[in-house]
């Protein structure tokens, strides 16, 4: 019997799992592709705290594909801000290869995977929880199983643990595209509700991407044309991938015997879809109480619980304020986006919003809470929100 059973190889439940062996415990991770990293949709962009507060630069070092330290963003008439400092602020790194990497570092602590594993079903029991695989005749058992299986899974809601009530896809592809040396952001929304983006990766290579409510395929389409037309892009040389993006957290992410962190927990920026960095903060919560759960051999609900009161004391208020500016986004018409656009471009607005450290990629809230000591952007923000 193992101790744990992590549903899901990709960087979260990789990291939690090798954390977890590295401090005596055995670990499997079943994952239901067969290949580490295999058809992940996602830009691949992580931020400087990542890197620094947990080991994931001598983990995934050779993933990064470059770094980034500036950023174009695009109002819906084409306007320019550019936001920049002198540091290196993001790394924008080849998934397959960092996805792998994690494994290979994991499988190092002593991890066990099982490729090709999925997961149909979780049956709790009084000591143990065990874990029906696809092709496997006797299911596996473990003291405990976390859940990092992705948005999407339904283990959770069969679990009892409640289901995500608001999400949005992501499109992506690969282009061919020249002289662009920075990531994009434009605000060109065809149906309002997200943004898009070109991210370089290679020489000459770039993804081009967008988050929407609906329609992601024919949104993605409509971009590439517009930026197509702009004389950005050389070719269209990768088919389109998609991926749900959850925008709110997990009811509860705890049972008997059981724990859900990462995407399948909510554990997402929900301005921008990211979901690396806030799942790595909720692996180690979940590391630190259940490493201490299998000292003790204590799975009680209050020893769980610890587990969610320590991610949310971490990400709780982020995620709300975050919310609650995407909603707001959405709200935006293209003129009062021109309007933010003209303010930003006021000389120390921009340098306002980025001054606390880490505040522009990773922590969101923070943006948004010194947007708001302005005035102007103030009364444009409560005339949104009082809108019906």
């Amino acid at each position: 019997m193992f101790d744990v059973i992590v549903v899901g190889g990709g960087p979260v439940g990789s990291y939690a799992a090798g954390e977890l062996a590295g401090r005596g415990h055995r670990v499997v991770v079943c994952e239901r592709k067969n290949i580490i990293g295999e058809d992940v949709c996602c830009t691949g962009i992580i931020g400087r705290e990542a890197f620094s507060m947990l080991p994931l630069a001598q983990m995934a070092g050779s993933a990064i594909v470059r770094e980034a330290r500036a950023a174009s963003l695009f109002s819906p008439s084409g306007r320019l801000i550019r936001v920049s400092k002198e540091e290196t602020q993001a790394y924008i790194v080849h998934r397959p290869v960092f996805d792998a990497e994690l494994a290979r570092w994991a499988q190092g602590k002593g991890v066990e995977y099982l490729l090709g594993g999925g997961v149909r079903s979780v049956r709790s029991g009084g000591s143990s929880v065990a874990v029906d695989v696809s092709g496997r005749a006797a299911p596996l058992e473990a003291k405990v199983v976390v859940l990092a299986c992705g948005f999407g899974s339904p283990l959770p809601q069969k679990l009892g643990m409640g289901t995500i009530g608001d999400f949005v896809v992501g499109a992506q592809c690969e282009i061919g595209i020249d002289g662009l040396n920075e990531v994009e952001v434009y605000f060109h929304r065809p149906d309002r509700s997200g943004f898009a983006w070109l991210a370089p990766t290679f020489e000459g290579r770039a993804l081009a991407g967008l988050l929407t409510r609906r329609n992601p395929g024919e949104n993605l389409k409509s971009f590439l044309e517009y930026v197509r037309l702009r004389g950005k892009v050389i070719k269209n040389e990768g088919k389109i991938s998609y991926g749900s993006i959850p925008l709110r957290p997990l009811p509860r992410t705890y049972g008997p015997r059981v724990l859900v962190v990462g995407e399948a927990a909510g554990q997402v920026k929900p301005m921008t879809g990211g979901g690396i960095y806030y799942g790595l903060i909720g692996a180690r919560a979940l590391v630190e109480v259940l490493d201490e759960a299998l000292k003790k051999e204590d799975f009680s609900p209050s020893r769980l619980r610890q587990y969610e009161k320590l991610w949310r004391a971490s990400l709780g208020r982020e995620l709300q304020l975050g919310y609650l500016a995407r909603r707001v986004h959405e709200r935006f018409t293209d003129g009062q986006i021109e309007w933010l656009f003209g303010w930003l471009g006021t000389d120390g607005v921009v340098d306002s919003m980025l001054a606390a450290e880490g505040s522009a990629f990773d922590w969101h809230g923070r943006v948004l809470l010194r947007a708001l000591r302005h005035e102007p952007f103030r009364a444009l923000w409560h005339s949104i929100r009082g809108a019906r």
